[in-house]
């Protein structure tokens, strides 16, 4: 891990290349801790469990498959506001309460030789 006092020395080059690493390093972890997740839960007899200082419990999430026109049809839909309609709007002019999130994005650009 890179010392954080150190950042505040590097240019904004080194600190990029540091991102994309992390980044990287991070899908990596991400992919490694997924393959530790499904062979815990394939080693698991029952659907909890303590192993060691720690708590296993398997969880389920219900993803349902069901089309827009269905879900009404089930009266399984509510309204919502539409931040694009918000967005056109309020870039008309017209006043509408709001507050602006700042953040950054990093992407990987390709250079043609």
């Amino acid at each position: 891990m890179t010392d954080p006092a150190a950042i505040l020395e590097m240019s904004k080059k080194d600190l990029v290349e540091l991102y994309a690493n992390v980044l990287h390093n991070q899908e990596d972890i991400e992919a490694t801790i997924k393959a530790i997740k499904d062979e815990l839960v394939e080693r698991m007899d029952t659907n909890g469990e303590i192993v060691g200082n720690y708590s296993l419990v398997k969880a389920k999430r219900i993803n349902f498959k069901i089309d827009l026109e269905k879900a009404k049809e089930l009266g399984a839909v509510k309204p919502a506001i539409d931040n694009s309609v918000l967005k056109k709007l309020f870039d008309k002019g017209v006043k509408i309460p709001h507050e602006v999130t700042s953040y950054l994005l990093i992407k990987a650009v390709s250079k043609k030789e």
